[in-house]
Order: structure tokens, then C-alpha cells, then sequence
């Protein structure tokens, strides 16, 4: 195996725990999900609620990477190609995050360069091992 696919199998690890961190404080404590976000409350139920379900709702992604280094692990060609989607999706859903917190005035937008970043970054290992 070339080292590029263990340094993308590695990052591949590290990105999918992410959600899963973030769905467990999602689900069990949700003050620090919030500062982790630089949200200011969760007093009302329904924004409680829809926390928890974002969180549960990364959980398929986390799932995907997860998938993917496996494949890799095991030399299946497979792996690369759900890396590359799952690196589009993530480049796709911070985007929309963009727009949406320039478009809702929302100050804190940050967090979109997180998945952006991993986007990019496991995108160009991707395309580059797979070249090779």
C-alpha cells in the first residue's frame, strides 16, 4: 500500500470521528456542542430537539468514512470512489453553510471551513493516489 493511501486512510479515521464527537455532545451535553458552535442558547425544547437530530444526522456521514478507509484497508478500488463523493458532499454542504450564514447576517461562520477543509484536503489525496 503507498503511503499517500495510509496518510488518506489516517485522515479519512480522524474526519469521520469528528461527527461521531460531535453527535455524542449533541446528544449528552448539548452546552458544549453550543460553545463548540459559538451558538448563544438552547433554551427552547424544539432547538434542543433539532440539535439532537443534526447530530444524529452526521452520523451517516462519519458511517461513509468510515466505509471508505475500510475498502482502502482492504485494497478495494471501491474505497477511492466513495472518498471522492464523500468529498464532494463535504465541499457541497459547507458552501450551502456559507450562504446560508451570510445569508441570515449570522457572525460566527467559521465552521464552514472545517468541512470545506477536509473536503478539499481528502479530495486531492484521493485524486492523487489514485493516479499513482
Amino acid at each position: 500500500m503507498k503511503l499517500i493511501t495510509k496518510i488518506l486512510i489516517a485522515i479519512l479515521i480522524i474526519s469521520g470521528l469528528m461527527p461521531v464527537i460531535a453527535c455524542i455532545f449533541a446528544a449528552f451535553n448539548q452546552p458544549m456542542l453550543m460553545e463548540m458552535f459559538h451558538l448563544t442558547s438552547a433554551s427552547t425544547p424544539d432547538l434542543e430537539k433539532t440539535i439532537v437530530i443534526l447530530g444524529a444526522a452526521m452520523i451517516p456521514g462519519a458511517l461513509m468514512q468510515f466505509l471508505a478507509a475500510g475498502w482502502l484497508l482492504k485494497g478495494k478500488e471501491e474505497g477511492f470512489t466513495l472518498t471522492l463523493w464523500g468529498s464532494f458532499m463535504l465541499i457541497s454542504a459547507s458552501l450551502y453553510m456559507l450562504i446560508f450564514f451570510k445569508l441570515h447576517n449570522i457572525s460566527d461562520s467559521f465552521m464552514f471551513a472545517v468541512d470545506f477543509g477536509k473536503g478539499i484536503l481528502t479530495m486531492v489525496l484521493v485524486l492523487y493516489a489514485r493516479k499513482k
